[in-house]
């Protein structure tokens, strides 16, 4: 008796287990797949200004569209060229400010414009190139850039190690530079304000962005401000504008960093003060190397 009631309660178990499998399968049958949500992908663009269409701004931006491959390259110009370049191409203004600095944030912001206008103002998924496109930009600097921007390393804005072209051993690009202690690193006896910065020289800042690759010590040196000649931007814009800022004798925070006797303040310093205040980290990549061809026309 005591054989067949334990065989009893083994059919029955058998029973349930077979229904509970039976509905489990049932109502799998029915659900209806999870539906995967699309990888949204970055969006690259690059952004240029040239006055003149040389063959060395042409071969820098066929490189770039061949190496980086973005999404587009957007060039601000004082007239169109006929290229066969995949680009497009922004007239620039025939009423432009009087200063150097004045017309290159003008013409700067007309490229953030334009990418805002493409993207309904989302700037969520894009990162922007901007390149000096009458540096000399080697292929490895390209390839580099290529690397940034899917790497994800600490810092959000990574600029280019700038040199001078006939004597590479100089870090060129002082004017748009600060150390990530504050100091500027324009050459002490042409700041606007002696007061405000410490003395420093090109012994320093050389050994600080070294252009011999035994002297690095570490792939990037976190800044405050740089550009270089090429610089990433991972982190989202959204309404951080290049701007004109006013000198005033009693805001020190900017006078730190003018430079001359005209107090010139680059645009690049405002700007990346206003992704920093956002949340973003500052480096210059010592292995992306571009070259300076020579001083701008300035006014």
């Amino acid at each position: 008796m005591k054989v067949l009631y334990l065989c009893i309660l083994l059919i029955l178990s058998i029973w349930v287990l077979i229904m509970v499998a039976f509905f489990s399968c049932s109502t799998a049958m029915q659900q209806p797949p999870v539906q995967q949500k699309p990888v949204e992908k970055d969006i690259v663009y690059v952004c240029g200004l040239a006055k003149d269409w040389t063959t060395q701004v042409e071969d820098n931006l066929r490189r770039v569209d061949s190496i980086v491959k973005p999404h587009e390259i957007i060039l601000i110009t004082a007239k169109k060229h006929n290229t066969t370049l995949h680009m497009k191409q922004i007239v620039q203004p025939s009423h432009l400010p009087p200063t150097r600095i004045g017309r290159i944030i003008l013409l700067r912001n007309m490229c953030l414009r334009q990418i805002e206008n493409e993207n309904s103002n989302n700037w969520k998924h894009i990162k922007l190139i901007w390149v000096d496109t009458d540096m000399k930009i080697p292929d490895t600097a390209l390839v580099e850039a290529k690397r940034e921007l899917k790497r994800d390393s600490t810092y959000d804005v990574v600029c280019a190690n700038g040199r001078k072209v006939d004597e590479d051993i100089f870090y060129y690009d002082v004017s748009a530079t600060i150390l990530i202690d504050g100091t500027f690193t324009y050459l002490t006896p042409w700041v606007y304000d002696k007061s405000l910065n410490r003395k420093i020289d090109f012994r320093e800042i050389n050994k600080i962005f070294p252009h011999n690759r035994r002297l690095r010590q570490n792939k990037y040196v976190p800044v405050k401000g740089c550009f270089g000649g090429m610089t990433i931007y991972k982190y989202p814009i959204y309404s951080c504008r290049y701007k004109h800022v006013v000198k005033n004798k009693k805001n020190k925070f900017y006078n730190r960093y003018r430079y001359n006797g005209d107090a010139k303040l680059c645009e690049h310093i405002p700007f990346h003060f206003c992704l920093q205040n956002r949340g973003a980290k500052l480096a210059v990549n010592l292995d992306m190397e571009v070259f300076w061809s020579g001083p701008p026309d300035d006014a």
